[in-house]
C-alpha cells in the first residue's frame, strides 16, 4: 500500500513539475490556480481510495442539493 501511496505522489509530483512552470512563465494565475486545485483534489481522491477510506457519493450530494430545488419548482 505504500508503494501505490509513494506511486501517486510521484505522480502527481510530475505532473506539476511539467505543468506549472510553464504555467508561470506565460503568467496564467487563473489557469494556474485551477490547475493547483483539481490536481490537489484528485491527489486527495486517489490517496483516500488508496487507503481504502469512506468516499462520499457525488449523486447522493447532487440529490441532497437538487432535490428540494425540484421540490420547489413543481408545488
Amino acid at each position: 500500500m505504500f508503494f501505490y501511496l509513494f506511486l501517486i505522489i510521484l505522480i502527481g509530483a510530475a505532473i506539476a513539475w511539467y505543468e506549472v512552470p510553464k504555467l508561470i512563465r506565460g503568467q496564467m494565475w487563473p489557469e494556474l490556480a485551477a490547475h493547483l486545485v483539481l490536481l490537489v483534489l484528485g491527489l486527495a481522491l486517489a490517496i483516500a481510495l488508496t487507503l481504502h477510506l469512506q468516499v462520499p457519493n457525488l449523486t447522493d450530494t447532487m440529490r441532497a442539493v437538487f432535490d428540494p430545488l425540484g421540490q420547489l419548482i413543481t408545488d
